[in-house]
Parts: C-alpha cells; sequence; structure tokens
C-alpha cells in the first residue's frame, strides 16, 4: 500500500483544515505498535467536525468487548419524534495492519456483523479504519458495498476525498 502513496490534497475545508492538531496526531499516533484506540480517537474527532452535537448528531462507542476492536457509531437524533437513526459505523483497528488483507477482510465482517444489527429502512454507511487507511462502504440489501471501487484513501493525503463521502453520508442518510 504504501509504495504508490496518492497526492496529498488541498486541505481547504476538510477535517485538516479545521482540526489543526489532527496532522500531528495522524503522524504520531496512527503508527505501528500503537493500539486501535488511537484509530478510534482521531475517527471521533474527524465525525464530531462533521456530525455535531447541536445539530442533533451524537457519537457512540459500538461496545464489542470480546473482539478486542474499537468500533464507533454516529446517530442522528430526531427529537419530536423520540427516536434516532444510527447510520455510520466505523470500524477501527490498530496501526500497522494496513497492508495485511486478512485484517481488512476480518473488520469487513465484523462492519457487517453491527450494521446488519442497525434498525430502520434509512441508508446506512460503514467505515474500515486501519491506522490512517480508510475503506468506505454502503449497507444495501443485507449487503455491503464499497463506494469507492476497492480504494483505499490516507487520511492524511486524501482528506478532501474522505470529507465529500462523509459530506454525503450526512446528507443521504
Amino acid at each position: 500500500m504504501a509504495s504508490n502513496l496518492p497526492g496529498k490534497e488541498n486541505q481547504a475545508k476538510t477535517y485538516l483544515e479545521a482540526l489543526p492538531f489532527l496532522e500531528d496526531l495522524i503522524a504520531s499516533r496512527l503508527v505501528k505498535g500503537e493500539t486501535e484506540r488511537q484509530t478510534f480517537r482521531i475517527w471521533n474527532d474527524i465525525l464530531a467536525q462533521y456530525f455535531p452535537g447541536r445539530e442533533n448528531y451524537s457519537l457512540g462507542p459500538e461496545l464489542s468487548p470480546e473482539s478486542g476492536r474499537a468500533a464507533l457509531f454516529t446517530a442522528h437524533l430526531i427529537p419530536e419524534a423520540g427516536w434516532e437513526e444510527k447510520f455510520i459505523v466505523v470500524e477501527c483497528l490498530a496501526p500497522g495492519l494496513e497492508t495485511e488483507e486478512f485484517a481488512w477482510q476480518d473488520a469487513f465482517n465484523k462492519l457487517g456483523q453491527d450494521l446488519v444489527g442497525v434498525s430502520g429502512q434509512h441508508r446506512k454507511y460503514g467505515v474500515v479504519a486501519i491506522g490512517s487507511c480508510v475503506r468506505l462502504y454502503e449497507w444495501r440489501d443485507g449487503q455491503l458495498f464499497n463506494i469507492a471501487d476497492g480504494q483505499t484513501f490516507y487520511l492524511d493525503r486524501q482528506c478532501r476525498a474522505i470529507t465529500e463521502q462523509l459530506l454525503y453520508f450526512r446528507e443521504n442518510h
């Protein structure tokens, strides 16, 4: 994966511009030897930027103690109706596994298990984040579909593409 890194995108109007500390965190915390907690932490910051509480979004852990993984969900609260729509689940794995296809497949399977349990007819999305690498999915008809033709994105290099997908998720759930 690292041999053909994509060029760095313009950071204007992305999470890297909005959260100036994030680039340093990505560089210093998403390194081999760190745990999935660091991946979770950075994704929590990114999601909070695009899904703020003041707009009735809520972030929380998707608890799965037996797996040893960290996962995060985003829900849109609908106070008038008295319910919420959980619509994004992020599976977070430790840095250092980015080139291990078994890790991607295992996280993909876990993401599917998490999303099958999300009720409602609204659109649902999934993210597999392994360190600074990301794959994005949509849940349709009981299956996960990669929405970027299998592409892996890099948090520190493709911030614009990832931001555009998150904005799409926000507008289309």
